[in-house]
């Protein structure tokens, strides 16, 4: 079912702040790409546990393409 809207929208700004504030690195796992991407600086996508796509978040944030790519693969990759 996973969390209530509001709770992710919180979780997101707490996990942004522990990384500003405190100046670490986060991991993030998360299926929601747009939400992960706006937390992030940096983002990798993996697939079948090989990075596929990596860049800076607001990078691949711009170009939809890339990311549905990785995600889904081309043709030539089916």
């Amino acid at each position: 079912m996973g969390l209530a809207p509001l709770v992710v929208a919180s979780l997101f700004e707490t996990v942004r702040a522990i990384a500003t504030d405190h100046g670490c690195a986060v991991v993030l796992v998360e299926q929601h790409v747009n939400l992960a991407l706006k937390a992030a600086d940096q983002a990798a996508i993996l697939n079948r546990g090989a990075i596929v796509l990596r860049g800076a978040a607001a990078d691949l944030t711009g170009d939809p393409g890339r990311l549905q790519q990785a995600y889904f693969g081309s043709e030539d990759r089916r």
